[in-house]
């Protein structure tokens, strides 16, 4: 739960600029194999989306006051569902 409150505080002080997952890694100490299964998580939430490209990343799917903390927890600590 702390990561991914942990990752989302980082991607919404981007703006709308993207943050690539690398660098999530590396500012938040997660470790990048962990953050993929997060981010997919919190994609699959709809909490993010995605940008491909070279300036690509990951930025918010709806405005940061539309983000309830407990709504991250709940998504962050929940089992992957693989039916």
């Amino acid at each position: 739960a702390e990561y991914g409150l942990r990752a989302i505080v980082r991607i919404a002080q981007t703006k709308k600029k993207p943050l690539s997952l690398a660098k999530i890694s590396q500012l938040e100490g997660i470790s990048l194999g962990y953050l993929e299964k997060l981010i997919a998580k919190l994609k699959r939430a709809k909490l993010v989306k995605s940008q491909k490209g070279a300036s690509g990343g990951y930025f918010l799917a709806r405005p940061v006051d539309k983000i309830k903390v407990n709504e991250i927890i709940s998504i962050a600590v929940r089992e992957p569902n693989f039916s």
